[in-house]
């Protein structure tokens, strides 16, 4: 298992996104003594550019 699957949307991968095709964006943060916290926002490519299948996360994180 990988932590990222194919496509990664980074510098050396040269995956051509096609309509249709689902993508996870996984911002994350270290938040101390190596825990990590990561939000999942999901997009669909569309013919006119992307869709959000998820509501992305506030700017700003309420702490609780």
């Amino acid at each position: 298992m990988q932590l990222t699957e194919w496509p990664s949307l980074i510098e050396h991968d040269e995956s051509l996104l096609e309509e249709n095709m689902v993508l996870t964006l996984e911002p994350g943060i270290e938040t101390g003594g190596g825990n990590m916290l990561v939000h999942e926002e999901n997009i669909v490519v569309t013919a006119t550019g992307a869709r959000a299948l998820t509501k992305f996360a506030a700017p700003a994180l309420t702490v609780v």
